[in-house]
């Protein structure tokens, strides 16, 4: 098992994305890089996209499912951290992200596991809490 712990920063709101995110793994996975990205931006619909059949939408919407998530977060995101990245052969992937706010407060964190089937990757589960331990608990 190998366990990388990258130091990647994030730049202010204005400019971030968390393609600036990423993680210093030798394995970069452009779709992981694409879900980070959408949830900084609070693009729940395109987050749940990216996601696809492993995250069924309901009828009002991805934006709506996350509604009481958005009613913890203190403001918009305005920077975000990839802080490990676990890569398994033969194609498993996990990726714990901080999201911070402009107001301050713990960061909220982002647990994405996704697996590389038959050369195209499929998310499998995400997990966020603004308890960093709650978040690691439910990595595999």
């Amino acid at each position: 098992m190998k366990l990388l712990i990258p130091l990647a920063f994030c730049l202010t709101a204005s400019v971030a994305s968390a393609q600036t995110c990423k993680g210093k793994d030798l394995v970069i996975i452009p779709e992981m890089e694409a879900a980070k990205d959408a949830f900084f931006e609070k693009d729940y619909e395109q987050f749940a996209e990216l996601l696809g059949y492993s995250f069924p939408v309901p009828p009002n919407g991805a934006a709506a499912l996350f509604a009481p998530l958005n009613s913890v977060i203190d403001g918009d995101f305005v920077r975000c951290q990839t802080i490990l990245q676990r890569h398994e052969s033969p194609g498993f992937y996990q990726d714990v992200v901080l999201y911070f706010t402009e107001k301050g407060g713990a960061p909220l964190a982002l647990l994405l596991t996704s697996a590389d089937v038959g050369g195209e990757i499929h998310f499998l589960s995400f997990t966020t809490n603004s308890s960093i331990g709650a978040v690691l608990e439910k990595l595999k």
